[in-house]
């Protein structure tokens, strides 16, 4: 594959941004241009000058008490239709209503923290795939 595949990763963890993206550079199947954000702010902008194909954003910044999936998803899906996004969260399991909520504005999967690196290649893969359907049907 000649192209890499640009994804964002949103966690407010640098532990979680800096594993992310060790992970990716040992993908065997992709190549990725990696950016990361700490904040809500930071994600917002990147998600500007980056223009990910698939962010992978946590369920929760402290950074703002107002910036759960319910805010922050249908911000995302209006501004940024052209991302696939993947959430990232420590809820084992995850919230039945979170996960609803999240497919609703069109996230494509979830992760619960910590996944293994497979996991983390097969979601990246699915959204990816995703991602070209919206393309190649010429939503873009």
């Amino acid at each position: 594959m000649g192209e890499k595949i640009r994804i964002l990763i949103a966690d407010d963890d640098p532990d979680v941004r800096q594993s992310l993206t060790l992970a990716l550079a040992l993908d065997p199947q992709f190549q990725y241009e990696t950016e990361t954000a700490a904040t809500v702010e930071e994600t917002r902008m990147k998600m500007h000058t980056h223009s990910p194909q698939i962010l992978l954003l946590d369920n929760h910044f402290p950074d703002s008490p107002r910036a759960g999936l319910d805010e922050l998803l249908p911000e995302f899906a209006a501004q940024f239709s052209d991302t696939t996004i993947i959430i990232i969260t420590a809820l084992r399991g995850g919230d039945t209503m979170q996960i609803a909520t999240a497919k609703g504005w069109g996230a494509v999967g979830f992760l619960d923290k910590p996944f293994s690196n497979e996991a983390l290649y097969e979601a990246i893969n699915k959204a990816y795939r995703a991602w070209q359907a919206d393309h190649n049907d010429g939503n873009c």
